[in-house]
């Protein structure tokens, strides 16, 4: 067999079994009274464990205790998949397209918002120029930057309750 095909082999197989691994784990079908020490590497301190600093690799580390998953035959594990199937990673990523198209309310209501604003700052500007002053522009301003945030929240929020209903 030509090397790099059984390389490739070989890496699909390790990868496949990392998988199993982890939807085991996900399913909770897990040994109690084994676990494993694994080291964790952050490109940052997280400021929650405790990280200590490794020089070569130059990033930050802590040691965690992961469980192990149950020891099963192929046979086991092609029944737990009938039942439990893995979910496919590329089906649970969606664009942001996709993502903006499931709040039909949240994301009129950011639209209406940001029109909003940005008439209340050009009328204000037009308020000003016309006054010669510029103390309407600014209190057009504030009161944007208290607006906003609160009605994009509002949105934020109306999207949430869309999603939760969708279950």
């Amino acid at each position: 067999m030509n090397p790099k095909v059984e390389e490739f082999i070989n890496k699909m197989k390790e990868e496949q079994e990392k998988q199993k691994k982890e939807h085991l784990i996900s399913l909770g079908l897990v040994d109690e009274d084994k676990t494993e020490l694994r080291t964790i590497y952050l490109d940052y301190w997280d400021g929650i464990h405790e990280c200590k600093f490794d020089k070569n690799k130059n990033k930050y580390f802590f040691k965690d205790y992961r469980p192990v998953p149950l020891d099963v035959t192929d046979e086991e594990y092609e029944e737990i998949l009938k039942y439990a199937p893995i979910e496919d990673r590329m089906d649970k990523k969606k664009t942001k397209s996709e993502a903006k198209s499931e709040g039909k309310w949240s994301n009129a209501i950011g639209v209406a918002a940001t029109f909003i604003l940005f008439i209340i700052i050009i009328g204000s500007l037009f308020f000003s120029f016309d006054q010669e002053s510029f103390i309407p522009l600014l209190y057009a301003i504030v009161i944007c930057l208290i607006y906003y945030p609160f009605i994009m929240g509002f949105s934020k929020i109306v999207e949430a309750a869309e999603k939760y209903l969708k279950k």
